[in-house]
């Protein structure tokens, strides 16, 4: 029987720490996995955003270093 996708995420989540050596807690490889399961659908409403009426620079706008600042 396979494993539910939750467990199955946090487990390699923690396996991605050891190949880094970052130690992640079980408890945070969980909240990571539930986490991850929230941003797959914000993904999906934010390319649903109809961006055809709008300029691109109108929805997103970058900075800009401006060249007479001196900081």
């Amino acid at each position: 029987m396979p494993e539910p996708e939750e467990p199955q995420r946090a487990e390699e989540i923690i396996k991605s720490g050891e190949r880094t050596a970052i130690p992640i807690s079980e408890e945070n490889a969980q909240l990571a996995a539930k986490w991850g399961d929230l941003l797959g659908p914000a993904v999906d409403v934010v390319r649903a955003i109809d961006y055809q009426a709008h300029e691109p620079a109108n929805v997103f706008n970058p900075v800009v270093l401006d060249k007479g600042s001196k900081q």
